[in-house]
C-alpha cells in the first residue's frame, strides 16, 4: 500500500510538473452551500470537506481557491488546475473531464419577488420576463432549452456569478433568476431574503466532482474515484450533506421497483 501511494504521488508531481510545486488544487466557485468563502474565515461547504476528506485518505497534498464559474472550468480544461466542481455532467464536458460517481441529487428552479412569482404556473407564463442565470452553466443551458420551445421569448441576462443573479431578483431589476435549488434556499435564509421559489418548474439535475483529463490519466482518475464511492459507500458523503441541509447520492444505488 506505501508503495502504491509513493507511486501514485509521483504520477501525480510528474502531472504538475510545470507548477511551483507538486500540490493539487481544486477550484471550485461561488455556490452556498455546496463551496464558498462567506466571510474572512477562508473557504467552507459540502464539497470542500468533502475534498478535504478525499486528499486525506489519498495522502494528497491539495489546496483550494474560487473563481467565476466560467474561469473555473476553463482553468480544469486547460489543466492548469485539477479539479473542481460541484459540476453537472454534459456529452461536451465529458470531453473535457474525467466525472466522478454522482455526489449530489438537486434541482433547479426560478426565484423572485412575490409579485413576479405568483402567477407562473408554467413556461408559457415566463414569456416577455427578464430571467436572470449564471452563463456557460446548466441553468444556462436548461434556460435557453426553455426559451427555445417558446420562439426565444424570454429575455435571459447572462452573469458571471449567481450572487449576481440573486441579487438582481431581490431588487426586482431581473423579474426571476434561475439557479440552483439549494443556493437559492441558501439566499433566502442567508440574507432573509424576500424572494420566492416558483414551486412548478423545478427540474432535477445531479452534481458531481470533475478532474482534468490533461493533468490527470485514467489510473489517477481511477484511483481517486474508487475512494469516493468508498467515501459513499461508508456514508462520510452523506453526513457532510446533511450538515449543509443536502441530499448526497446513495451508494450502491437503491433498487426501487419500476
Amino acid at each position: 500500500m506505501n508503495l502504491l501511494v509513493a507511486l501514485f504521488s509521483l504520477l501525480l508531481m510528474g502531472a504538475s510538473a510545470n507548477r511551483d510545486d507538486s500540490r493539487l488544487t481544486f477550484v471550485g466557485y461561488n455556490m452556498p452551500p455546496f463551496y464558498m468563502r462567506p466571510d474572512a474565515t477562508g473557504i467552507s461547504g459540502a464539497v470542500h470537506e468533502i475534498i478535504q476528506e478525499l486528499c486525506e485518505r489519498e495522502k494528497l497534498s491539495c489546496r483550494f481557491t474560487i473563481l467565476p464559474f466560467a474561469e473555473a472550468l476553463k482553468n480544469i480544461g486547460d489543466g492548469k488546475m485539477e479539479m473542481g466542481g460541484p459540476v453537472a455532467k454534459t456529452p461536451e464536458r465529458e470531453k473535457l473531464y474525467y466525472f466522478s460517481t454522482p455526489i449530489f441529487h438537486s434541482s433547479l428552479a426560478f426565484f423572485g419577488l412575490e409579485k413576479n412569482v405568483k402567477n407562473i404556473k408554467s413556461y408559457k407564463d415566463l414569456m416577455g420576463k427578464k430571467v436572470g442565470v449564471t452563463k456557460n452553466s446548466i441553468p444556462y443551458d436548461s434556460l435557453s432549452e426553455i426559451n427555445e420551445g417558446l420562439k426565444k421569448k424570454i429575455n435571459i441576462l447572462p452573469q458571471k456569478d449567481p450572487l449576481v443573479t440573486a441579487k438582481m431578483a431581490e431588487l426586482g431589476t431581473y423579474h426571476l433568476a434561475y439557479l440552483n435549488e439549494d443556493y437559492g434556499k441558501y439566499w433566502i435564509k442567508r440574507y432573509r431574503s424576500k424572494i420566492q421559489e416558483v414551486p412548478e418548474l423545478k427540474k432535477q439535475v445531479d452534481y458531481y466532482i470533475i478532474f482534468s483529463r490533461k493533468s490527470m490519466t485514467d489510473a489517477q482518475f481511477a484511483t481517486i474515484n474508487a475512494q469516493i464511492k468508498k467515501m459513499i459507500e461508508e456514508k462520510v458523503i452523506e453526513k457532510i450533506a446533511q450538515k449543509y441541509g443536502l441530499q448526497s447520492i446513495e451508494w450502491p444505488a437503491i433498487e426501487r421497483p419500476d
